[in-house]
């Protein structure tokens, strides 16, 4: 093997590479920034050539500013070396300029068209960020979506997934659990109460999510996750807290017609409608008996079906022949695919006429119950009137997608 031998090193290029490698604090991109702008403001500059153009830039104690990078000076009149980029300020100034969040609109001067989706609650909703579910693979609009987060119980200290996003804003003492990154899922209450079965909802917990808790909580920390039982209730009890709070403030607010008026009676004389809210019940204890029953026969009906499948499968099972339903294709109903609403019915939403269009309407005692609506007009001026007309303000379009997420987390399919 060659004898090892110690490389040859040029002095002159090691006192020039000294010279121009900046190491320590003084030298980050602050410090620079800080000196260019200093130097500029006392006027200590002179005029010199930019090694990358012919017109005259200014030169600093250190820096020579060109004008498309930023160089070095160095000892000996030797020629300025260019900055890395990640220590450049005009590199760095102009990586960041496609980075910006674009403002956000002057409602001072805003056109007409402009002001009417800002009045309008489901345009706003549908401009949410889009985002997906992670069980259903569903891309929707985040205000579609349940929001959960893992939270530490006080005694046990094992992680549950909570809806926190509901929680107060004025609080006290900061969020734990904002360090979580969220799971979303469909925010409907047939859905919530699905996912619980043969614990589905840990399909919900993304990747970034599992990451963080084992991270943060140690390994095998994602199976000591806790779903609660009564998750479906609770989140539809959040809702609704969230729509009694939005309320309170517009229906305390007795001599003001900006933002409600009572009753029907004159409604198409009123501008701008938003939503029309009943305070009494729209369905009678009859027709919702009958309602409950036909769901329990659809439910009981589709069971036993199953059920009987189960059965003939064993059945075929045990003579060696094929399994599969007992009821003959030619029988059941063909769907047509170009109309996919017959597939997946449309949900049930309520609506009545003014001036042409559809307003939708919200029963308040099938939302929120009788008790609660009843604590809602007590001692306000609405408490003698079985209506309110919601009206199309800036100021209630967080009422009104409170009561678009409490409605849609309760609708039911037509079918």
């Amino acid at each position: 093997m060659p004898p090892y031998t110690t490389p040859f090193i040029c002095l002159r290029c090691l006192r020039n590479q000294r010279n121009v490698v900046t190491s320590g604090p003084k030298h980050g991109l602050r410090n620079i920034v800080r000196e260019l702008a200093t130097s500029a403001e006392d006027g200590s500059v002179s005029n010199s050539t930019s090694p990358d153009s012919n017109n005259t830039t200014t030169v600093t104690a250190r820096y020579v500013k060109g004008e498309q990078r930023t160089y070095k000076r160095r000892e000996q009149g030797h020629r300025p070396l260019p900055l890395p980029p990640i220590m450049d300020p005009i590199a760095v100034a102009a990586r960041e300029r496609w980075k910006q969040p674009k403002p956000y609109p002057d409602l001072k001067n805003i056109t007409p068209f402009q002001e009417r989706l800002y009045k309008n609650a489901w345009a706003v909703a549908l401009a949410t960020s889009k985002r997906m579910c992670a069980v259903t693979l569903a891309r929707l609009p985040s205000h579609f979506l349940l929001e959960l987060r893992p939270s530490l119980h006080p005694e046990t200290k094992d992680p549950w997934l909570l809806p926190t996003v509901y929680h107060s804003k004025a609080s006290a003492t900061p969020d734990v659990h904002n360090d979580f990154p969220p799971a979303r899922t469909v925010m409907r209450h047939d859905f919530v109460h699905w996912i619980r079965l043969k614990k589905r909802w840990r399909d919900a917990v993304n990747v970034r999510l599992a990451t963080r808790l084992d991270n943060v909580l140690g390994g095998g920390s994602i199976k000591r996750l806790v779903w609660r039982e009564d998750m479906a209730s609770l989140v539809g009890e959040r809702l609704g807290a969230v729509v009694m709070r939005k309320l309170t403030w517009f229906l305390g607010r007795n001599g003001s017609r900006k933002f409600t008026m009572p009753g029907i009676e004159d409604i198409e004389e009123v501008d701008g409608v938003a939503a029309v809210l009943f305070l009494r019940p729209l369905t009678s204890p009859k027709v919702k008996e009958l309602e409950d029953a036909v769901a329990k026969v659809a439910e009981d009906g589709a069971f036993m079906m199953g059920a009987f499948d189960n059965l003939v499968d064993d059945y075929r099972k045990e003579r060696g022949e094929a399994s599969g339903s007992h009821f003959d294709k030619s029988l059941r109903p063909v769907l047509p695919r170009l109309q996919p609403s017959l597939l997946f019915p449309p949900l049930k939403w309520r609506t009545m006429r003014w001036r042409g269009k559809e307003v939708p309407v919200y029963d308040l005692v099938e939302l929120l119950g009788e008790t609660r609506c009843k604590e809602l007009v007590k001692g306000t001026w609405f408490e003698d009137f079985g209506s309110v007309v919601l009206r199309e303000d800036s100021k209630t379009v967080s009422a009104h997608l409170a009561l678009i997420q409490l409605q849609n987390y309760y609708a039911k399919s037509i079918a």
